[in-house]
C-alpha cells in the first residue's frame, strides 16, 4: 500500500483516490468500462473484493448483462480487474438431488 491504510479497510484512502483518478482520466477506457470499473471499486472498498452479479450492474446501468460481461472481459484482459468464479454449492447440490430423484423415479417405473 502506498497510502495510509485505514482500520479494517483493505485499501488505503490515498490509493483509492489515485485509482478513481486513474479511471476518470484514462483515455483508453470506454465510458462503459469506466463506469463498470468505478462500480467495482466502490463495491470493493470495504472488503477488498466485490461480489454480485452482472445482472445487478446491468440493471443499475440500464443496459444488458452481455454488455457488462463484455466490459468485465475487457477490464480483465487489460489486467485492471480479476474475475473470480466461485461455485454455488447449493445449486450444485440441487443438480445431484435432481439426478437422484430422477433415478429413483425411473427405478420405480421399471418395477411397476
Amino acid at each position: 500500500m502506498t497510502g495510509a491504510q485505514q482500520d479494517n479497510h483493505p485499501f488505503a484512502a490515498d490509493d483509492l483516490e489515485t485509482a478513481y483518478l486513474g479511471i476518470g482520466v484514462s483515455r483508453s477506457l470506454s465510458v462503459l468500462d469506466k463506469n463498470v470499473a468505478t462500480a467495482l471499486l466502490i463495491l470493493s472498498e470495504r472488503r477488498g473484493s466485490a461480489s454480485g452479479s452482472a445482472c445487478k450492474l446491468a440493471e443499475g446501468f440500464g443496459i444488458t448483462e452481455e454488455r457488462v460481461y463484455a466490459s468485465l472481459r475487457r477490464l480483465e484482459a487489460r489486467g485492471l480487474i480479476k474475475v473470480i468464479y466461485e461455485p454455488d454449492i447449493a445449486a450444485l447440490i440441487a443438480l445431484g438431488d435432481d439426478f437422484r430423484a430422477n433415478r429413483e423415479r425411473l427405478g420405480d417405473d421399471e418395477e411397476n
